[in-house]
């Protein structure tokens, strides 16, 4: 998935969340800045409710916080 806004593409977001097996993540990169950032559980601890279609990432606090922290600088 990738990430934009109005000035357009600045990252990366791979996310997984698996209820059977009790797991979630993840991935935001913003290649412009070489950051990464990564969180995995396991547990559905992180897991933002998100459709795994759209995405939703926008939706994640724990991503918009980095991404909020990464654009500022």
């Amino acid at each position: 998935m990738v990430l934009s806004n109005n000035k357009g593409a600045y990252g990366h977001v791979a996310f997984r969340w698996d209820p059977e097996n009790g797991f979630s993540g993840v991935i935001v990169r913003i290649p412009e800045k070489a950051l990464a950032f990564v969180a995995l559980a396991n547990s559905e601890a992180i897991w933002w409710h998100n459709s795994l279609v759209k995405g939703e990432i926008e939706k994640s606090p724990i991503a918009k916080a980095f991404i909020s922290e990464a654009l500022a600088r």
